[in-house]
């Protein structure tokens, strides 16, 4: 859930581009950005965590590129966040479907 939803904020599209980075995440590093015991927990650690993938030993194997995307999907400030559109063309992205072409 995207920080200005756990706010009761009013919200956009970008709540999914969270959702992206959250799941990107997960699949990179088979852990949870937000390991919390309970919702009221989790809840904090969406709005507060600090997250540093470069201090993250799941991460140590990871692109500086991958990073990024991540990053770049789970900004908090909705501002900051990228849009859908800058996200497809994220270098990370654009690099993985060039070495691994869809249509082969």
């Amino acid at each position: 859930m995207a920080p200005e939803l756990v706010k009761a904020q009013k919200y956009d599209e970008k709540v999914d581009i969270w959702s992206i980075g959250v799941i990107s995440y997960m699949l990179l590093s088979g852990r949870s950005p937000f390991p919390g015991r309970d919702k009221k927990e989790i809840n904090y650690m969406i709005v507060n965590r600090k997250i540093d993938l470069n201090e993250i030993k799941y991460f140590n194997k990871i692109t500086t590129l991958g990073k990024d995307f991540i990053m770049k999907a789970m900004e908090r400030n909705v501002k900051k966040r990228y849009s859908a559109e800058k996200l497809l063309n994220h270098p990370w992205l654009l690099t993985q479907f060039q070495e691994n072409p869809l249509d082969q």
